[in-house]
């Protein structure tokens, strides 16, 4: 069986033209190539709709046989390879924002089944499909901008692509994340209908990082975000506030000022998001609230890289042990940084003292 695999990649735009090959897969500006054929029952069905979006992009392409690319060795269907190829797509580049701030998103797989040669008169084709994600990722600020991404920049993708996707296939739990139902309608989204409550802090935190990237409302964004380091810091309900403010700030380190800018900052982030989710009234300027997230956005990709270098403690399980674990993680950083632990309740002795202290009595 021969196919052709065609994906835009949107406000992609790479700084040299060259031509990448990523896992079978051929990356390169359309602009930029000649003779790229698509049969008539191609341009019948997708042409007035879809052609101008494929010409103006930068492509994914695959030609070829399937069954000789291990890519696709447990698809039996075009429409299994389309969501294949489409879910490769769009994970790798959403995988972008580790690198960088931008907008690039994988919407949308063509696949074509042919026969003959390809821009000759025996090129025949003989069954057409379009698959579909429902997702549109936006920049810090909510516009959906062309990104210029240097072969350097594609460098790094595909090694953190490689590292996101080894320690996925670490966790069992990701396998309660795979649509077991039938596609038989060519439409899929990035969206569950069930989370396994035995996802780790760093499966969490992936699953809200797609929401911050694929909302364009700013006010969104902050309140994910930090909704983001509720699911990567946090443990318990307690002193919430001191453990996303102070926890990421101590992560991403620094002088003694520079942690205390970064909590200072992020209370602000923290208190956005509070005044948005529980209905108080936000007069923060718009483009204020715009260079808040660019900040923001910026923080947490540090933290992110950062949590990528060295996952053993953001995989840890929801055990008593792993959670004593955890807490001796923080602890221990807030010792190297010679600061005082703030998120942890005092114990039951010294609550007595601070009541004494406060209300009087003996």
């Amino acid at each position: 069986m021969q196919i052709i695999i065609t994906i835009p990649i949107l406000n992609l735009k790479l700084t040299e033209p060259v031509e990448l090959t990523l896992d079978s897969f051929k990356l390169f500006d359309c602009m930029n190539v000649d003779g790229i054929s698509f049969s008539s029952n191609f341009m019948q069905q997708f042409g007035m709709s879809s052609m101008p979006k494929i010409s103006s992009s930068h492509l994914l392409r695959f030609q070829g046989d399937p069954k000789e690319v291990s890519f696709f060795s447990d698809c039996n269907t075009l429409a299994e390879i389309g969501h294949t190829a489409l879910n490769f797509a769009s994970s790798l580049f959403n995988a972008l924002w580790f690198v960088k701030d931008n907008s690039v998103y994988a919407q949308e797989c063509f696949v074509e089944h042919y026969e003959g040669i390809v821009g000759t008169a025996s090129f025949k084709s003989l069954h057409c499909n379009r698959h579909f994600l429902s997702r549109y990722n936006s920049d810090h600020s909510g516009n959906f901008a062309t990104t210029m991404v240097s072969i350097s920049d594609m460098l790094r993708l595909i090694n953190i692509d490689r590292i996101i996707k080894i320690n996925l296939k670490l966790d069992p739990s990701i396998k309660q994340l795979i649509p077991r139902t039938p596609r038989l309608y060519g439409v899929m989204t990035d969206e569950l209908n069930f989370l396994p409550y035995t996802l780790n802090r760093y499966l969490r935190a992936l699953m809200v990082l797609a929401k911050v990237q694929s909302e364009a409302r700013v006010i969104l964004k902050i309140a994910f975000q930090m909704s983001l380091y509720e699911a990567l810091f946090t443990i318990g309900r307690e002193r919430l506030t001191e453990q996303v403010t102070e926890k990421p700030a101590l992560f991403i380190g620094g002088t003694e000022s520079e942690v205390d800018d970064h909590i200072t900052f992020f209370k602000k982030a923290y208190d956005i998001r509070s005044k948005f989710f529980h209905g108080d009234r936000i007069n923060n300027d718009p483009a204020a609230l715009v260079e808040m997230n660019k900040r923001l956005d910026q923080c947490t990709r540090i933290i992110f890289n950062k949590v990528l270098d060295d996952l053993m403690i953001f995989t840890l399980s929801d055990s008593k042990t792993d959670k004593k674990r955890f807490r001796q993680f923080w602890h221990d950083l807030a010792g190297f940084h010679n600061r005082e632990v703030n998120w942890e309740l005092p114990k039951v002795t010294d609550l007595g003292k601070c009541c004494k202290a406060q209300y009087g009595g003996n």
